[in-house]
């Protein structure tokens, strides 16, 4: 069963505006640049840009695991489906397990 069926396919980006971190800028200084963004959840990574919080890299999960933004300070924000937020324990369970996975499919 695929986690959610509201996020958009790998591939399907759109180009936004963000801040890149000299940490993650191959110049080596902090800049502005367009970066292709998950296309379902590119209008939440510039909304928080024009709001003046930072991003530092985002995936929607394309409907394979819960889509996460993470932010410059170091906070991530979760894109959880509706469903899950119905079980309390189970969702959270769920949740935190598919992260997990992915982190240990990509060898981090």
């Amino acid at each position: 069963m695929r986690y959610g069926t509201a996020m958009c396919e790998w591939g399907q980006t759109r180009l936004i505006r963000v801040h890149v971190p000299a940490y993650l800028s191959s110049t080596g200084r902090a800049r502005w640049a367009y970066k292709p963004i998950d296309w379902c959840i590119s209008d939440i990574v510039a909304a928080l840009t024009r709001a003046g919080i930072r991003t530092q890299a985002s995936c929607c999960g394309h409907g394979r695991i819960p889509g996460w933004i993470g932010l410059e300070d170091g906070r991530e924000l979760w894109i959880v489906d509706r469903r899950y937020l119905r079980r309390p324990i189970g969702w959270a369970i769920r949740l935190i397990w598919s992260h997990v996975r992915s982190l240990l499919s990509r060898g981090t």
